[in-house]
């Protein structure tokens, strides 16, 4: 079981800074994280294709999503529910990534938040969840 990833080692980060020096915050008691990667197909239907339609890739999308438990007190490097909020109503263009622990396993992409939700159900704590869409590519490294 030594090469497998542990869901509590992964982590994930925004780039909170206005200028090109990152400044990562790691989004606070997440539960789950999740990254959908999907590549559309273009059809060439044509008289050299014969009796067979030939698909090939096209273009890529993405999101990126997690939930969490709402914390008010997030620490210097850590973003709150309500950290992602704000980015949310500025409807601003973040750099997000899903990191271990180590490094070893990084899935990392430019993308806005396209869906943010709050829930407050008794006598459970209060939740939120985010779904990033993407804006450029998904990689599984950070570019230099």
């Amino acid at each position: 079981m030594a090469n497998e990833i542990f869901s509590k080692s992964l982590g994930v980060y925004i780039d909170t800074s206005a200028t090109a020096t990152p400044a990562w915050k790691l989004a606070v008691c997440t539960s789950s994280k999740s990254l959908s990667v999907s590549v559309a197909s273009t059809e060439i239907n044509n008289d050299c294709t014969g009796d067979f339609v030939r698909n090939l890739p096209s273009t890529i999308s993405w999101t990126m999503s997690f939930e969490g438990d709402v914390n008010k007190t997030p620490g210097g490097n850590e973003i709150s529910a309500e950290g992602i909020f704000d980015i949310v109503i500025t409807r601003a263009t973040k750099k997000f990534k899903i990191e271990s622990l180590d490094s070893s396993y990084i899935r990392y992409g430019q993308g806005f938040i396209s869906q943010f939700d709050e829930t407050a159900t008794a006598p459970e704590y209060q939740t939120y969840s985010v779904t990033i869409t993407g804006s450029g590519p998904i990689d599984d490294a950070i570019p230099s």
